[in-house]
């Protein structure tokens, strides 16, 4: 129960901004424009990126473009069924048969 209580307040508290200056909560989709890729950021030793392929990339605000302050792994995957033609990666926890 104490580590639920933990993990809701994680996710009000700001990780990041965009490069627009709005806030990356750890439940935001968000957008990296270099690899068009959208993704909720992950937590690992303390510091908070994407995890891609086995892979650790640090949050580049510079990068970055905020979707939707607060949003779960399924609203993820239905913006990825919507999108039929951008070619976007959505990085859904590397569960491919969505």
């Amino acid at each position: 129960m104490i580590w639920r209580i933990t993990t809701l307040l994680n996710k009000k508290k700001r990780i990041s901004f965009d490069k627009n200056g709005k806030s990356i909560y750890a439940d935001s989709i968000v957008h990296d424009e270099e690899a068009d890729e959208y993704f909720i950021s992950t937590e690992k030793n303390g510091l908070y990126g994407d995890e891609f392929l086995g892979d650790f990339y640090l949050l580049e605000p510079k990068k970055l473009t905020v979707i939707r302050s607060h949003a779960s792994m399924d609203d993820l995957k239905r913006m990825m069924k919507k999108d039929k033609n951008s070619g976007a990666v959505y990085n859904i926890g590397g569960n491919f048969n969505v």
